[in-house]
């Protein structure tokens, strides 16, 4: 028997052969408290408007991140990111802050996200949180 035919079937015989479980209606499914009213906030939030003190905090936190992926850009993890996408990726729709390049929406997630966080100067840090929600 060759490898690979011995590695198929182990994968055979570790599959669940049975089909898909059959759920009993004897057993309840018990949702928290907590749960149920996360869920129903949530349901609702898009019908409802953001608190102004929400919104005029939302608004620092953006510019706050784009100052950060812009001055993260010209130190050393933000040039190494902005290297790996010249050299790694081609053309995409999603924007790179503080250069101009474009690239697919996941480089570009992680190209933002290192410069952003390269001087640690933004305000994604557990005080500064605290300090919002205080």
């Amino acid at each position: 028997m060759k490898r690979r035919t011995a590695l198929q079937l182990s994968t055979l015989l570790g599959m669940n052969l049975t089909g898909p479980p059959v759920h009993s209606a004897s057993k309840a499914v018990v949702t928290s408290v907590e749960m149920l009213t996360m869920s129903h906030y949530m349901a609702g939030a898009a019908k409802r408007r953001l608190p102004a003190q929400a919104l005029e905090q939302a608004k620092f936190h953006i510019l706050d991140t784009f100052a950060s992926m812009i001055s993260g850009s010209a130190l050393p993890p933000g040039e190494a990111a902005l290297r790996y996408l010249k050299t790694h990726v081609g053309k995409g729709a999603a924007s790179i802050v503080g250069a101009r390049l474009e690239a697919g929406p996941v480089d570009a997630a992680l190209v933002n996200g290192v410069m952003g966080h390269a001087n640690e100067t933004d305000d994604s840090h557990g005080r500064a949180m605290v300090r919002w929600l205080n």
